[in-house]
């Protein structure tokens, strides 16, 4: 699992669509279909629903992408932010 197969699953899942999704992170969308399908494999769980031609969030979807997000159980609940902070912790200065 990696940051952007998170950013993804959260764009697919703000968005309603991998479409849609595909067109914001300029991908395929069979290449954002592949990416939510392992990261799916990899949680063990389902979190978009696909059935009757639109896209929804699933109840472990919107778990994870709470946990994702940093909401869940507070500051050590969840990634430390926004999936898609990449900057790390802080520094760390030296006295």
């Amino acid at each position: 699992m990696d940051f952007d197969q998170l950013e993804t699953f959260l764009e697919v899942a703000r968005l309603s669509s991998f479409s849609r999704a595909a067109e914001k992170r300029f991908r395929t969308q069979p290449a954002i279909s592949s990416q939510i399908r392992l990261l799916e494999e990899e949680v063990g769980a389902k979190l978009l629903d696909r059935s009757g031609g639109k896209v929804s969030i699933t109840a472990s979807g919107k778990l994870f992408s709470e946990v994702c997000r940093g909401h869940a159980g507070g500051p050590q609940g969840g990634l430390g932010g926004d999936c898609g902070d990449r900057a790390g912790p802080p520094a760390v200065k030296s006295s």
